[in-house]
């Protein structure tokens, strides 16, 4: 175990689990050491012996001894540019009520990864994403680097049981602070990621955590759009999945109308009705006075908004009055029971 102190009155607490050595100096260390700005704490956990089974587990720990304001966990191979520090301190003070911070990450509204961050040798983009320029809130974001705020971090650890390996631990933990009423959120900061991503084990982590969050129809993270309605669904091809899906729904619809697959098909009947629920909400609210309608105006606003222009978009395949939404979540949910 390794402590570096580089300031003790501290914005930021950088915690990295690493294995590698010489991977971690020639990147987060090389890159930190670039940093003008002092205001953080690095603590680096040594994990070449495999003390720690999972990466839930390590940063538990290292967070207990961490004092900064935000908590950063980061990969080893991740480099920061000049600068990284004090325009990510700015962004996070703007924040409105966070639970997460990402520097990638994915909507149920988009089905691009949101980032402005590079990956890979040589550094390309990840495919497929889009860029933003401002903090957009999101479902979940990629764990190669990730900021939670120490008072929420305090009061909600990572999840050992459900994430007992080096996988989905952030976005476990982005799907808890959402129902705890934070907000998640994606923001326009640059960083380079050496590695795309390694998914040994990925699969086995994954069981666990759509059995954690069977009430989502569908999680959208980095690394795919997962349904928890048939966990084993997601391990298959493309091509299976889409057959699967079409057999277990009514072939009549003409689902081939915009030429889209059939997954693609069903997370936009369970955006539609997570939206629709969210809009009846919201009415119930406003048929009673209630005072927090006013709050939740804009919101409402929005999500009307988003909601007519994908029934406008899927006319004549979405259409309440020839078959219920509801009823097509239906079949799709017993055909696997």
């Amino acid at each position: 175990m390794e402590i570096m102190r580089l300031n003790s009155d501290n914005m930021m607490g950088i915690i990295c689990v690493y294995n590698n050595e010489k991977i971690l100096n020639e990147y987060l260390i090389r890159g930190l050491n670039n940093q003008k700005d002092n205001n953080f704490n690095l603590f680096l956990v040594d994990n070449r012996n495999n003390k720690f089974k999972s990466a839930a587990a390590a940063f538990n720990y290292a967070a207990s001894k961490v004092d900064a304001e935000y908590l950063v966990f980061t990969h080893q191979d991740i480099y920061l540019p000049e600068g990284w520090v004090v325009e990510t301190e700015k962004i996070i003070k703007s924040l409105k009520n966070p639970g997460v911070i990402g520097v990638a990450g994915k909507s149920l509204f988009d089905y691009n990864i949101l980032t402005n961050i590079e990956h890979d040798t040589p550094p390309r983009k990840p495919n497929p994403s889009i860029p933003i320029s401002n903090p957009v809130e999101v479902e979940t974001v990629d764990e190669c680097l990730f900021i939670i705020p120490k008072s929420v971090f305090d009061e909600n650890k990572f999840d050992t049981t459900c994430c007992d390996g080096w996988h989905l631990y952030g976005a476990d933990y982005c799907l808890d602070m959402k129902n705890k009423g934070y907000n998640v959120y994606v923001i326009p900061t640059y960083l380079y990621h050496v590695s795309n991503g390694d998914f040994r084990f990925y699969y086995e982590s994954l069981d666990k955590f759509l059995k954690k969050h069977k009430a989502n129809l569908i999680i959208p993270t980095t690394c795919g759009n997962w349904i928890t309605y048939h966990s084993n669904l997601n391990n298959e091809s493309p091509a299976l999945k889409n057959k699967i899906i079409d057999q277990s729904i009514n072939k009549d619809i003409p689902f081939k109308q915009e030429n889209i697959s059939y997954e693609h098909y069903f997370c936009k009947i369970c955006e539609i009705e997570i939206i629709k629920n969210k809009l009846e909400k919201s009415e119930n609210l406003k048929s009673k006075m209630d005072i927090r309608y006013n709050q939740k105006d804009k919101e409402y606003k929005e999500l009307k908004n988003k909601y007519n222009q994908l029934n406008k978009k899927y006319k004549g395949i979405i259409n309440s009055n020839s078959w219920k939404i509801t009823s097509i979540l239906r079949k799709f949910k017993k055909s696997f029971n």
